[in-house]
C-alpha cells in the first residue's frame, strides 16, 4: 500500500475512534444527567405547596433524573410573572390567573372555585352579610385574594 494511502486510512481509522469516543462520552454523560425543573407554588402552609410537594415527589420516585425544585411565592399572580421572567419554569397557578405572553397552560389540575366560610355564630347568611364585617383573606398576591375583590365589587362590599 502506498503511503498516501496508508496515511488516509489511519485518518479515518483515528477520526471513526475519536467519534466512538467522543459519542461513548457524551452518552455517559447524558445518562447521569439530573434535569431540574423549578415549580412556583404559593405559602408553604397553603394547598399550592402541598400539591407541589406531591408531584415533585411522585417524579422523584417515577422519573429520578428529573428533580422538582418546589419554591415557594405569594401566590398565583406572582407564579405567573415568575414564568414569564423565566425565574421558574413551571408554576401552579388559579385558572382564573390572567395569563402572561410567553405562556401557556399546560393542564388543568382540578377544578377550583372560591369558597366563603364563616362561623354560624357571625350571623352570615349570603355574600351582602359581609358588608361592615372583618374577613381574612389569603395573602395579598394569591390567585384567592385578587378573586375576592370582583366578587366583592359585585356585592357592593
Amino acid at each position: 500500500m502506498e503511503r498516501s494511502a496508508r496515511v488516509t486510512l489511519l485518518t479515518v481509522v483515528g477520526l471513526g475512534v475519536a467519534i466512538a469516543i467522543a459519542s461513548t462520552v457524551q452518552w455517559v454523560s447524558e445518562s447521569r444527567r439530573t434535569y431540574t425543573i423549578r415549580l412556583a407554588t404559593g405559602s408553604p402552609t397553603g394547598e399550592y405547596y402541598a400539591f407541589a410537594e406531591a408531584i415533585a415527589q411522585v417524579m422523584a420516585n417515577h422519573h429520578p433524573k428529573i428533580e422538582v425544585q418546589v419554591t415557594q411565592s405569594p401566590g398565583s399572580t406572582q407564579n405567573m410573572a415568575d414564568v414569564q421572567a423565566e425565574a421558574v419554569e413551571m408554576a401552579l397557578v388559579q385558572s382564573d390567573t390572567p395569563v402572561q405572553t410567553d405562556v401557556r397552560a399546560v393542564a388543568q389540575l382540578y377544578p377550583e372555585m372560591f369558597h366563603l366560610i364563616a362561623n354560624t355564630e357571625a350571623g352570615i347568611q349570603s355574600m351582602v352579610d359581609l358588608k361592615d364585617k372583618r374577613i381574612a383573606l389569603m395573602p395579598e398576591g394569591s390567585g384567592s385574594y385578587s378573586l375576592f375583590w370582583p366578587i366583592s365589587e359585585h356585592y357592593g362590599l
